[in-house]
């Protein structure tokens, strides 16, 4: 299936809900008991300036209502189960479709070719993550990066990601709750070397930023509203 086959707006329908209620990721409440016990690892790792998993789900369960364009999804979008074959993008492994909002996809992987590069690693990574998973960045297009830049090629890639999520999300704030869960579920999972420990480690805290600003910046929105 081609990759521009997961984002069909035209047959899609809407809906608003609680922001977790149509995220077809599970609630970090409801994983096994060991990605738990990582999330809590990764809070610990990260200090007490980051909030416990239970408390970001909290802070996202108790947003107001998100408007969501849904429909068939893939479901475990990431870098390995997409293949390219001449100049299409395929994808493979359909165990997991189902319904579900539009944006979850694109979400997937954005996070998955963030988390899983090779391009650039160590505190070259950890800068540009921090500055891709702002909530700046997450609402607007980027300014393309200069082709020098050795995370050219992967910025680029995001990129293309998030702009289908812009053009299929229908508030703002949708994209950034998606990919705050897919930051938390990458952090749930053990990594592979120190590069991907100290990466998912990184995950947690971004989610963990993520959240609070997206909370604080919902209420002031209802507050000015009201107001």
């Amino acid at each position: 299936m081609p990759l521009s086959a997961i984002f069909p707006i035209g047959r899609a329908s809407t809906k608003a809900t609680p922001a977790l209620a149509q995220m077809r990721l599970a609630r970090p409440s409801k994983y096994s008991d060991s990605r738990k016990a990582r999330l809590r690892k990764r809070r610990a790792q990260n200090g007490q300036h980051c909030a416990e998993f239970g408390e970001l789900e909290s802070l996202l369960a108790a947003l107001p209502r998100i408007k969501h364009r849904l429909g068939l999804t893939h479901g475990d979008l990431h870098g390995q189960n997409v293949r390219v074959a001449g100049n299409e993008a395929i994808l493979i492994d359909f165990a997991s479709i189902a319904d579900g909002p539009l944006t979850v996809d694109p979400a997937a992987l954005d996070v998955s070719l963030m988390i899983d590069t090779q391009i650039i690693k160590g505190e070259d990574w950890i800068k540009v993550a921090d500055e891709a998973y702002r909530m700046e960045s997450l609402m607007a297009p980027a300014i393309p990066p200069r082709p020098e830049d050795p995370s050219a090629n992967l910025l680029d890639a995001i990129q293309y990601a998030r702009q289908m999520a812009f053009s299929i999300q229908l508030t703002p704030y949708e994209y950034p709750c998606v990919i705050a869960l897919q930051l938390l579920r990458k952090a749930s999972y053990a990594g592979p070397d120190g590069e991907q420990e100290r990466r998912r480690q990184f995950a947690y805290r971004l989610a963990d930023r993520l959240i609070k600003d997206i909370a604080r910046r919902m209420r002031m929105h209802v507050e000015h509203n009201v107001a």
